[in-house]
């Protein structure tokens, strides 16, 4: 059996939203990275994405999109890391950040955009 590499790419991140992002919640988004190389490291190590389930960071929000936490950071905003896993490529694509508040808007946002490029077979 060959062995699955994963691949993370940012050729679709909301350069805006990290760029504030650093600038007002620079250890949340920190924290969140963190846990993408450790969810890049756990995939590349074997495990599925249904197993990285498991992992307390990472959530599916449905077609592809999946949430990472921030963890380990005392008094944080709560932060989600919003990223595309494509099976088939295999890579992961940054696409943006946000908080409890914005959550449905990014969620809807990521959504939007997959299906943009999912139908162009382009992503």
């Amino acid at each position: 059996m060959e062995k699955i590499v994963w691949v993370l790419k940012s050729d679709y991140a909301n350069e805006v939203r990290f760029q504030s992002y650093r600038k007002k919640h620079e250890r949340e988004l920190i924290s969140c990275l963190a846990n993408l190389d450790n969810l890049l490291h756990a995939l590349n190590m074997g495990l599925s994405l249904q197993e990285a389930l498991g992992l307390g960071f990472f959530r599916s929000e449905g077609e592809n999109i999946y949430r990472i936490g921030q963890s380990g950071v005392a008094h944080a905003k709560e932060t989600r890391l919003y990223v595309y896993a494509r099976i088939t490529g295999p890579d992961i694509q940054i696409l943006t950040i946000g908080d409890k508040k914005s959550q449905q808007r990014d969620i809807d946002w990521c959504k939007r955009l997959v299906r943009r490029f999912e139908g162009e077979n382009d992503f």
